[in-house]
């Protein structure tokens, strides 16, 4: 997202596991999975008297993590400052050029550096779970639950609980959309606290490429009711499943969000089956649900129009489908080529987020 020929700002430097911060604010900042002590000390989960209590925890282990992103990414780049000049591509940048100084060295018109947040509606729906059900309506103690996450949820019937009574974003419910803007809102404002070595703004987006999967491994239980080490949200949408009400219902969720905020923009997918788009009246509804979507404040959408058996079918059967293309997470790829851990995200989300021409 820049100007070519007058800006020198990766697209993406990195990548903040949004989720991972909340597991170690509910945690004491100690990884459920290792063990280890990962972030400053902010008290168990059952330890916390309050959800505004919660909310600060989570705040402060987000704070430590981009602090520490950006000393990264400070120190990479004092490195390519003194031992990496950058000559062919200093030759390209107008004011490179007009100066006789390497790009490196602060002479570009503009500077930003590209940083992702990952995991937003993970955090959304755990933090409308914990005020929902623990404190407002007090169906489950704080200790009870802080027990259950550390253990992956051995009690089946309380992790249902928190899946299908609590609000969860995707389905233009208050609460829960409005918590959803706040892990937004408070993401921007963190990253934009922080200049890196070069001077550099950080631009917020919301997407993951395929990491959303990966980092996904290294992230325990959540009070959304996520399992262990299963895959996050690739971008803005609604996690899988939970968005039940219909796509209207699921985009007025998504455009509560403050899109601006997201100078590098985000990724919102969605997954028709093939039948909504049969017909002229269920293609009439598709681009009214674009348009209105836009019309709203939405700043991008894209799409799977599958069908998941179609899916299994390639997984079992690649030289069947070698030209069966999906989006994966803000982009384009042949199925079969992608890994298996991957094909089954897009199984999943295909089978539990699918619309068809009857909603």
């Amino acid at each position: 997202m820049g100007s070519a020929g007058t800006s020198l700002g990766p697209v993406s430097i990195g990548f903040i596991n949004l989720a991972k911060c909340l597991e170690l604010a509910l945690n004491d900042g100690r990884c459920a999975l290792s063990k280890d002590q990962l972030g400053p000390h902010t008290g168990l989960l059952a330890e916390h008297e309050s959800f505004h209590s919660v909310r600060r925890a989570y705040e402060r282990q987000l704070a430590f993590a981009v602090e520490n992103f950006n000393h990264s990414v400070s120190a990479l780049e004092q490195a390519h400052t003194e031992l990496r000049p950058v000559p062919l591509l200093s030759a390209l940048t107008d004011n490179a050029l007009r100066q006789g100084r390497d790009l490196i060295h602060a002479s570009s018109k503009y500077r930003y550096a590209g940083i992702e947040g990952i995991g937003f509606a993970e955090v959304a729906d755990s933090l409308t779970a914990i005020k929902h059900l623990v404190f407002d309506e007090q169906a489950v103690t704080a200790e009870e639950l802080y027990h259950q996450i550390q253990a992956d949820f051995p009690d089946e019937r309380l992790r249902q609980r928190l899946i299908n009574r609590a609000p969860k974003y995707g389905n233009d419910e208050d609460t829960a959309d409005a918590m959803a803007a706040w892990v937004c809102e408070r993401f921007v404002q963190e990253v934009k606290s922080h200049r890196d070595y070069w001077d550099s703004e950080y631009a917020a987006g919301a997407w993951s490429i395929a990491l959303a999967m990966t980092l996904g491994f290294g992230v325990g239980a959540l009070p959304n009711g996520r399992r262990a080490s299963q895959t996050l949200t690739e971008g803005i949408r609604p996690a899988s499943g939970c968005d039940r009400n219909g796509p209207t219902s699921c985009l007025n969720s998504v455009a509560r969000i403050n899109h601006r905020l997201f100078q590098n923009g985000s990724i919102f997918n969605m997954t028709f089956t093939p039948e909504m788009l049969d017909g002229e009246a269920n293609r009439r509804k598709f681009r009214q649900l674009l348009r209105t979507f836009f019309t709203m404040g939405g700043f991008q959408l894209q799409f799977n129009v599958v069908d998941a058996a179609v899916l299994r079918e390639a997984k079992a059967h690649p030289e069947r489908h070698r030209g069966l293309i999906v989006r994966v997470a803000g982009y384009c790829a042949y199925f079969v080529n992608e890994m298996p851990h991957v094909q089954d995200q897009i199984i999943e989300r295909t089978s539990n987020s699918a619309w068809t021409g009857a909603h």
